[in-house]
């Protein structure tokens, strides 16, 4: 199987597991309507992932001091942690046409899922509709904060990333499974009659 690459998230239902082994006997009218029906049950989702890429850019990220824990080990010895802690600042001015965050709204994509050890419904962001070179940034864009090289080669810096996946999908899961239910149910009493 080939390695995903962008961002998924699976929601799984056995009704479409059952669905998959009743579409062979369905009219294909009815099949083909369900599939449809199917497909747009994420849009709810990603549309309002697209409005998260489209609101205000997140901000810059900066330093802002240093946290350090110590760790007690069973065996007595104890080490001391470092780590950086980061604030983001508010970001000044648009700084920004939005042609990336608009190509990882455009990679977004609902899918069904209805093989012999998977069914579900599955949500993806690919990178195919990025620029070469930035096939990477539907990932990184996820998270908090991320770290890239400055463009004139002075060094690196820090970023703010700006989450848009996980949170609607969590958010809009049980409204998506009650809707491919009833599409479901819907498709399997139309064939039966």
């Amino acid at each position: 199987m080939a390695e995903q690459e962008g961002l998924w998230a699976e929601i799984p239902n056995e009704s479409v597991k059952s669905l998959r082994e009743s579409l062979q006997s369905m009219p294909k009218s009815i099949a083909r309507d369900a599939r449809r029906d199917l497909r747009h049950v994420g849009d709810a989702i990603i549309a309002e992932q697209k409005g998260i890429l489209d609101g205000s850019l997140p901000g810059k990220v900066v330093a802002s001091g240093k946290e350090f824990h110590t760790i007690h080990y069973k065996s007595g010895t104890t080490r001391v942690v470092t780590r950086t802690r980061y604030a983001t600042l508010a970001r000044a001015g648009a700084g920004s046409s939005g042609a990336m965050r608009a190509g990882i709204g455009a990679g977004l994509r609902t899918r069904i899922v209805a093989g012999k050890t998977r069914s579900g419904l599955n949500i993806q962001t690919t990178s195919s509709r990025m620029p070469p070179g930035k096939e990477w940034m539907p990932k990184t864009w996820q998270k908090q904060r991320f770290r890239h090289p400055v463009f004139n080669g002075g060094g690196w810096a820090s970023q703010a990333g700006q989450p848009y996946f996980f949170a609607p999908v969590i958010k809009g899961r049980n409204d998506m499974v009650r809707r491919m239910n009833t599409i479901i149910d819907d498709a399997m009493k139309e064939a039966s009659k």
